[in-house]
């Protein structure tokens, strides 16, 4: 065997030792990374049927409206209705041999529990004695029912005439005229880390509302003032100032940099001007 073919022979017998030795080493790390399951359900989950939070209280809830509606932000009949005619069916799934299906209603309690308080899927699998994955995915599989079914029947078109008498209404139930609505925002993981005015900025309805294409009615004097103001949606600290869009008193804001910043301060302070003044009402005074 000549000088060249001893070296092309070694070389063959390297390539097969690496070829081994990588799939000796995949072998081991599917080992390590290999979960081994000593049980199919945890116990604190298996336990659900008797000892859930559906189980347990709701029935008691039920038999009272007040702590009903303080527990889930809704009415037994609100409850009953949107079960019924809206969602039962789209989140009914069937039994299997395996296990029995989570039922429509404990989806909608478990959304509207995480939706109407601070807690985290974490506190609700506690609660509801459900894995947590098992929350994030019930939450994600309501809200998108709850705005296919909905969207076109709470959130029609908005004209006009539904502004003001929206409006309307905030100035006879809160004593706040010119009122179209209050923006906040509800934090849910999968929409990552952003804050509330970034998600709020990206939205459709920030680019309508940056447009004027929402047919928000032109400013005209508040009742029974010579206060010309606009409409406007009220908001935290945490969204910016705009035109229609009045947020707490804090900072001063910059009135320079930007003529649409400059116009919705001088908002702010008409409004400042009313409620400092003929707007004034007992219970502002005890906030």
């Amino acid at each position: 065997m000549n000088k060249n073919s001893s070296v092309c022979a070694d070389m063959s017998t390297m390539a097969d030792e690496n070829i081994i030795l990588f799939l000796g080493y995949r072998l081991l790390i599917k080992k390590k990374k290999k979960i081994n399951r000593k049980m199919w359900v945890h116990p604190l989950v298996s336990s659900r049927p008797s000892e859930g939070a559906l189980t347990l209280i709701f029935e008691g809830l039920r038999s009272d409206p007040d702590k009903f509606f303080n527990f889930f932000r809704m009415s037994v009949s609100a409850f009953d209705e949107l079960l019924s005619t809206y969602l039962g069916e789209k989140l009914l799934k069937i039994d299997t041999n395996m296990r029995k299906a989570i039922s429509p209603a404990e989806k909608l309690a478990v959304t509207l529990r995480y939706l109407g308080t601070g807690c985290t899927f974490q506190d609700l699998h506690y609660f509801f004695k459900l894995g947590a994955s098992t929350i994030g995915n019930i939450v994600r599989e309501v809200c998108n029912v709850v705005w296919e079914e909905l969207a076109h029947i709470q959130m029609p078109p908005m004209t006009e005439d539904i502004w003001k008498d929206t409006a309307a209404k905030f100035e006879q139930h809160d004593n706040f005229p010119h009122c179209l609505g209050a923006i906040d925002g509800k934090h849910i993981r999968s929409f990552g880390k952003d804050s509330d005015s970034t998600i709020f900025k990206n939205s459709t309805f920030w680019n309508l509302l940056q447009k004027n294409e929402l047919n928000i009615p032109e400013s005209c004097p508040i009742l029974n003032t010579n206060i010309n103001a606009d409409y406007v949606f009220v908001a935290d600290e945490a969204f910016g100032l705009f035109q229609h869009v009045l947020r707490p008193y804090g900072e001063d804001v910059n009135t320079t940099s930007h003529r649409g910043t400059r116009s919705a301060n001088d908002m702010r302070n008409t409004f400042a001007d009313y409620f400092s003044s003929v707007g004034a009402v007992p219970w502002q005074h005890d906030i």
